[in-house]
């Protein structure tokens, strides 16, 4: 009727926030407790922090049969010697928080007491930011934009990381129906013989939280968002990370009081389902703080959010990887020039780093809506979220995972792209949005559901069956191979761990 895990603070923690949540109290008996070595001082006991243990809270007629269960059904005593499952105290009616060690009485507290954090009143004040760029530079035009694509699909942070996940095996069960890689989300079937599927993705730019810890906030939420969207899945809830230097100063605090400002603006801000009543909730997540660089200085601020999504139908699931030669591509969202902690901007700098892109909440919704019933309605073929990189970025990544059929894209953006504004800022802008793969024979179809939930968006090309992407701007127009694209996605992450 109750379970936790036992992490910061151990059993004591644990057993006293489960009771203090059900307005009980506990008694808890240290000389059942399962310990790794004799004789282990009763703090050490209530408060260690070891891992992989859990905390169940069973009905007294049920407990022989729950300890029988992990004991002698899973065998936990003979996997690892001290294993298993132990009754270590009960649920009482006081709402006291006791302890007993060798029969004696070692603590008695209130159990609001024991719970109830200490609250602090700490200074919060914006630093003054520094984004320093590596400097490159590239030549103007079609032939820059061209240079700029190549070299961001290579760079760490967007290239290929599958040197990294392949290590884990995704098919565990075969439950995996869009593994690590080949989507924006990764997407299984938890229930065997169901056809509901779970997705998971994150989302998170520590560079953009350093230019703007508040939109820094804002977007990790809206990318991890995004990314179950592209594979069909509604948004259930998040879960965050929130990663930071030193709260006790100011600056330090600033960011994480203003990034978790932003979260909290784009969860309750991002009701995709209509008519639920609300965003998306927060159901967990931790703080981790005193982060410092090899220099002493603090980490760059680093809110990290995790979305769960939801497919009532696996099979309707979509991937990033182009699937058929002729069919239409459309870009849902709003074209911008702002680089300011994009990926462009780290390596090339920019006017203005600080200039980021604005988080429009209406139209993140009413996007995603068009992206989910494209998906449901099978319209849409294949969809990819415009992050780190931008719109040029995101096409070519779409290409090389279109392997082996060796799909190519035509995109002329000429009408999707401000003559006003430089072509190479809005190609790699990362304003958020997607590019989506729509059949042919249902782009009214595709163009009645944007238009119905009032999402910007433009028609800008085609699909190919040469393995070639090709972009079109104001400025002229380059082109990219299939082989080109994928040897510079290859990156340099499996070089860097050999």
């Amino acid at each position: 009727i109750g379970f936790k895990d036992l992490g910061a603070g151990g059993i004591s923690c644990a057993v006293s926030e489960m009771a203090q949540a059900a307005g009980m109290g506990v008694a808890v008996d240290l000389d059942r407790v399962n310990c790794a070595f004799a004789d282990m001082p009763a703090e050490v006991i209530a408060c260690s922090e070891t891992q992989e243990r859990y905390l169940l809270a069973v009905p007294s007629s049920l407990v022989d049969q729950a300890v029988e269960i992990y004991n002698e059904h899973y065998e936990l005593p003979n996997l690892y010697a001290g294993a298993g499952a132990y009754v270590i105290g009960e649920v009482t009616s006081d709402k006291r928080f006791k302890i007993t060690r060798h029969g004696r009485l070692i603590c008695d507290a209130d159990v609001d007491v024991i719970t109830t954090g200490i609250v602090y009143d700490r200074e919060a004040k914006e630093k003054k930011r520094s984004l320093p760029a590596k400097g490159l530079e590239h030549a103007e035009g079609p032939e820059g934009a061209r240079e700029v694509l190549l070299h961001l699909l290579s760079s760490f942070n967007v290239s290929d990381k599958s040197t990294i996940y392949q290590h884990y095996d995704s098919e565990v069960q075969g439950r995996a129906v869009i593994r690590p890689g080949e989507g924006d989300a990764a997407v299984g079937v938890l229930i065997p013989d169901c056809e509901i599927g779970l997705a998971t993705s994150c989302g998170g730019n520590s560079r953009l939280a350093t230019a703007n810890p508040y939109i820094g906030g804002v977007w990790s939420v809206c990318e991890a968002v995004r990314n179950v969207v592209c594979v069909g899945a509604r948004p259930l809830a998040v879960t965050d990370c929130l990663n930071f230097g030193d709260p006790e100063d100011p600056a330090v605090f600033h960011e994480f009081s203003e990034a978790v400002r932003g979260i909290g603006d784009a969860c309750r801000a991002l009701e995709i389902e209509a008519g639920s009543g609300g965003g998306v909730p927060v159901v967990s997540g931790n703080v981790s703080f005193y982060n410092q660089s090899e220099t002493g200085d603090a980490i760059a601020p680093t809110p990290i959010v995790s979305c769960a999504g939801r497919l009532d139908d696996v099979t309707a699931a979509r991937g990033m990887g182009l699937k058929q030669t002729g069919s239409t591509l459309f870009l849902l969202g709003t074209v911008h020039d702002k680089l300011g902690g994009s990926e462009y901007e780290r390596y090339y700098g920019s006017a203005d780093p600080f200039a980021v892109p604005q988080p429009d909440f209406k139209n993140e919704v009413a996007c995603a809506r068009a992206v989910l019933e494209g998906i449901t309605r099978g319209v849409v073929l294949s969809a990819h979220d415009v992050s780190q990189g931008g719109l040029a970025v995101t096409a070519a990544e779409m290409i090389p995972a279109s392997d082996p059929f060796r799909r190519g894209g035509e995109l002329d953006l000429s009408g999707a792209l401000d003559d006003s504004r430089s072509a190479v800022a809005q190609l790699f802008s990362e304003y958020g949005g997607y590019l989506l793969e729509v059949a042919a024979d249902r782009v009214g179809e595709f163009e009645a559901m944007v238009k119905k939930h009032g999402a910007p968006g433009f028609e800008v090309g085609k699909t190919t069956g040469d393995g070639v992407l090709a972009i079109k701007t104001g400025e002229g127009r380059f082109e990219v191979s299939f082989d080109q694209l994928k040897s510079a996605f290859e990156g340099q992450v499996g070089r860097l761990l050999g």
